[in-house]
């Protein structure tokens, strides 16, 4: 198949200004994106209105709604899925030029990090299990689908298989490098270990939500060690860092009421949702279902102290994950970076009259 080739203006690449974050960058440039993923295969997959709407889709989904960032100082600004994919894709970058890997296993490795997030839905986690029950499609489907080029018509726009077919990358083994399960190939761990390079850049990523400065290894750094196994510290450390990072703010009062804000919405209005809305940008959700926005937006003048007029205690299911390490295992080794589920009730003091009625009646 003959690729149409495409000049792309690059200084239109939807990206915010760079801010300097340390050795290692969580903000991206036009001009960084271009010197860093520089072969024609990146630009092409880069340059893909499938990877493109990423950049209107935030990073931790419902919550980035109810923070308020004003986009001033690094730390009060909403990061994007391009913006954690591209980072994702730098690691696999710099894995494979560290480690001399040959021209096509760079090609696929790096391809697999581009597209790894490639079928995330709007609000990215926060609704995912809402489709999941009702149409059966989750985010590692619909990034199969993207990359196949099987998408619901309506989404075949967001096809990225011929690009891949053109630079000799084949589609199965994307797939099956991003879920972890290629085998034959040493690089295979950059997915598979409970380190992997996805949850490397996204941990660190949501650490600088809370931190004004990163004090943590950064992704890179705990990158090195866990090729090296040296410097064994620096990986144990960080997956301390990502219970944090669950119970401090992903798990935090906030995060869980705002899933289940956008949970309840489609559950309740579930008729006027359909597979489609899976592939879409926030922006064209917010346009189809502006409510749903509405209900986010409101969500956190909702919850209020304890005794306060015109308040009711409410209880939402939640599934809490803890990390911790087994002492037992080697340093560095898959089994060592344990985690445990726990489905709980979690109780707040108080939700407003109102905001109980949003989320028990559909939306007209």
């Amino acid at each position: 198949m003959n690729l149409q080739r495409r000049n792309y203006t690059w200084n239109k690449l939807p990206l915010p200004p760079d801010q300097p974050a340390g050795p290692f960058a969580y903000t991206w440039t036009a001009e960084r994106v271009k010197k860093v993923f520089d072969k024609p295969l990146y630009q092409e997959l880069i340059g893909a209105s499938a990877f493109r709407r990423l950049a209107d889709i935030r990073f931790l989904g419902a919550i980035d709604y109810l923070i308020h960032p004003t986009g001033r100082q690094f730390t009060r600004r909403r990061h994007t899925r391009l913006e954690h994919t591209l980072g994702v894709a730098h690691l696999a970058l710099t894995y494979s030029r560290l480690m001399g890997l040959s021209n096509r296993d760079e090609e696929l490795l790096v391809s697999a990090a581009l597209l790894h997030d490639i079928g995330h839905a709007p609000l990215s986690h926060s609704v995912e299990a809402a489709f999941n029950k009702h149409f059966g499609i989750d985010h590692h489907a619909a990034s199969a689908q993207i990359i196949l080029g099987t998408a619901p018509p309506n989404a075949r726009d967001l096809n990225v298989a011929p690009i891949l077919s053109a630079f000799g990358v084949k589609p199965d083994e994307v797939i099956s490098l991003v879920a972890g399960r290629l085998e034959g190939k040493a690089y295979n761990f950059l997915f598979a270990h409970p380190i992997n390079i996805d949850t490397l850049e996204a941990i660190s990523r949501t650490e600088t939500y809370f931190k004004s400065s990163q004090t943590s290894p950064t992704p890179d750094v705990v990158l090195l060690s866990l090729i090296r196994l040296t410097q064994m510290e620096k990986i144990d450390e960080f997956w301390r860092l990502k219970n944090r990072v669950y119970a401090l703010w992903i798990q935090s009062p906030l995060g869980l009421f705002a899933d289940h804000v956008a949970q309840k919405y489609v559950e309740l209005n579930i008729d006027a949702f359909s597979i489609d809305d899976f592939f879409l940008s926030e922006r064209a959700l917010r346009k189809k279902h502006p409510f749903l926005f509405s209900c986010l937006s409101e969500a956190r003048k909702n919850l209020i102290k304890d005794g306060a007029v015109n308040a009711l205690p409410v209880e939402i299911p939640a599934q809490l994950r803890r990390f911790f390490l087994d002492e037992t295992a080697a340093p560095g080794s898959a089994n060592r970076y344990r985690q445990e589920k726990k489905s709980v009730l979690i109780g707040f003091a108080g939700i407003r009259q109102t905001a109980i009625q949003q989320l028990s009646t559909p939306n007209q």
